[in-house]
């Protein structure tokens, strides 16, 4: 499924259930060239930048007569990647809300960079990301952007990525302390950004109201959004084990 299969693939599911298309943000994470890391870097490079360009409203609009979403949200990292990859500007917003037709996609920079698909083991503790590195980070970015030009892609950040102290793993949740990261929630608030947080799966109703009034603004989640779907499977799978025959059972 191409970028543009997947944002009609939502949008069909929105009409059937009557929900406004226009309250729907589509996010390509993770389009750097992770997936091609036993090819050459310049060759794994190149594919990001056409995968990042097949993620852009502009590429989805011209591969398939329809709308783009209304906002498409692009995260990569590394700052020589951002740069590589905003050479190739595609419609955007900047940081005053207005719709840009020669600036990139919404942008968040990434601080924290977590493995694709989340934690595979058990974790013991997870640090909260320093006020002091998400500010270096920042200046990193926009200092490598100002050199080569791209203004216009500053304008497009909307957000930095970093780890507030919340995880989960196979065995447990960390939930979120607000104490912990209580000065990193105060650096932001002199920027016009917000945060995003990754693995906010499972966390409590206080939780998530304490994360959005501490300025992450963008929630990850991922496997809680299939977790009652997985349960309702593997207790099917359980009665088969129980009930049925093993030449008889689902593959």
């Amino acid at each position: 499924m191409q970028p543009a299969d997947f944002r009609d693939f939502v949008n069909k599911i929105a009409r059937e259930v009557g929900f406004p298309s226009e309250h729907i943000i589509l996010g390509g994470d993770h389009l750097g060239p992770n997936c091609w890391q036993g090819e050459p870097a310049a060759e794994a490079m190149e594919k990001s930048v056409d995968l990042i360009k097949a993620t852009s409203p502009r590429a989805s609009a011209k591969s398939i007569s329809m709308p783009p979403c209304p906002a498409l949200t692009i995260r990569t990292a590394g700052p020589g990647h951002r740069r590589r990859t905003c050479r190739s500007p595609v419609p955007g917003r900047g940081r005053d809300g207005n719709r840009r037709t020669e600036t990139p996609s919404d942008l968040c920079h990434r601080h924290e960079v977590p493995v694709p698909g989340g934690e595979a083991s058990t974790i013991g503790s997870v640090h909260v990301t320093r006020a002091q590195d998400a500010a270096a980070t920042l200046e990193t970015h926009e200092a490598a952007f100002r050199k080569l030009g791209l203004n216009a892609a500053l304008g497009a950040l909307i957000a930095i990525v970093v780890q507030p102290g919340v995880e989960f793993d196979h065995t447990q949740i960390i939930h979120y302390q607000p104490e912990a990261a209580k000065a990193l929630s105060a650096w932001i608030e002199g920027t016009p950004m917000v945060y995003e947080a990754h693995s906010t799966d499972y966390q409590s109703r206080q939780a998530y109201r304490a994360l959005v009034r501490d300025h992450y603004a963008i929630l990850k989640v991922g496997p809680a959004l299939t977790f009652a779907l997985r349960e309702a499977i593997f207790a099917l799978a359980q009665m088969e084990n129980e009930l049925v025959a093993p030449e008889s059972r689902s593959r």
